[in-house]
């Protein structure tokens, strides 16, 4: 048996991440969700937005999100291969939300 010696993260951003998700009402039940989340999340967290909660659903991820212009609620639908069939905003506060979110999703 080999002794475990624990190591100290110096990263900011892990540190940042992990804090979020432990404050957040954000809870992943498998690989594909954080899969879907870490990637949904890089592509518009550099526009802005910040993805507060998700509420899972048959092959469907319901994202609240939020920007300094408004919130909206985006839907993300997936077959059972693992393809992201259909990611749709809904319930949003304005337009410019929407073609924020576009862009940043190139969708």
């Amino acid at each position: 048996m080999t002794r475990i010696e624990p190591r100290q993260c110096s990263s900011e951003a892990f540190a940042d991440r992990v804090t979020e998700l432990l404050t957040s009402d954000i809870s992943l039940e498998n690989a594909f969700q954080r899969l879907i989340l870490d990637e949904l999340s890089a592509r518009i967290g550099t526009a802005g937005f910040r993805v507060s909660s998700i509420t899972h659903r048959p092959y469907r991820e319901i994202y609240a999100v939020q920007h300094p212009i408004g919130n909206l609620t985006l839907h993300l639908d997936y077959n059972d291969k693992g393809f992201v069939t259909r990611i749709a905003p809904q319930e949003y506060s304005t337009e410019d939300l929407v073609t924020e979110l576009r862009q940043a999703v190139s969708i």
